[in-house]
């Protein structure tokens, strides 16, 4: 959908142009006629502002839609969300979009466990750029990735520096489960075993299967430092 945008973006702005040229040799000789050509002109400018806005709201809701119609593959099938939102992040030129692409392809790619990945996905993106919901969003995925990196220092800053956006996020639907998660992790990585595995345990008590990953994940962590077990990390080197 966005290669289409942008193509019938360039036509539309390749119309305007041509139109523009017109009306200016309009103008030009309407003024040598006597002729006030300003009414004119300020209705044409109306008229590609007007166009202009309603192009973008149309295409906004379009993606949006488009969005949300991908969004069940992410738990379905995540390599397939993934593969669609790579070919809308290819063709999109916008970059409030694009920003937003790439934090949903970085939570395709944490239920991939494509861990690194997802860090890289989540690091290149321009915060600035992020809106609305999308701040928490952003903000929790870039934890979770810190933390299945095993970048524990890291997270907890960001934790601490980001406190209020984490406060609105354990009471978000749809980011609630993920923060009762790092809550499990980061007494893991602070060396309490034990407080982790309960506070994992509670969570996966109320959210049931959809925290098996991130049980997996913890318990994996922690059996690896009980046993001075190196980190996946270590072993690709």
């Amino acid at each position: 959908m966005a290669k289409k945008y942008n193509r019938f973006y360039r036509l539309y702005w390749i119309l305007i142009l041509a139109v523009s040229a017109f009306l200016g040799v309009f103008a030009s000789s309407a003024s040598g006629m006597g002729k006030d050509p300003v009414p004119i002109l300020i209705i044409w400018l109306m008229a590609v502002a007007a166009g202009t806005i309603l192009m973008e709201i149309i295409f906004a809701n379009k993606t949006n839609r488009r969005m949300a119609e991908l969004m069940p593959l992410l738990d379905t099938d995540p390599e397939r969300y993934a593969r669609e939102l790579t070919a809308e992040l290819e063709g999109h030129r916008k970059a409030v979009y694009r920003e937003t692409l790439k934090i949903n392809l970085a939570a395709a790619s944490i239920r991939m466990k494509d861990y690194r990945k997802a860090l890289s996905l989540l690091e290149s993106v321009n915060v600035k750029k992020v809106t609305g919901p999308g701040i928490p969003v952003y903000w929790t995925d870039y934890v979770l990735a810190l933390f299945y990196n095993e970048k524990g220092e890291q997270a907890e800053k960001v934790l601490s520096d980001h406190r209020a956006v984490f406060e609105k996020a354990s009471s978000m639907e749809g980011l609630s489960r993920c923060t009762d998660a790092i809550e499990a992790f980061r007494p893991a990585f602070a060396g309490n075993y034990e407080k982790a595995r309960e506070m994992m345990r509670s969570a996966c008590g109320k959210w049931g299967s959809g925290l098996k990953n991130e049980a997996a994940f913890l318990e994996d962590y922690i059996k690896r430092q009980e046993s001075g077990a190196p980190s996946p990390e270590d072993t690709d080197h």
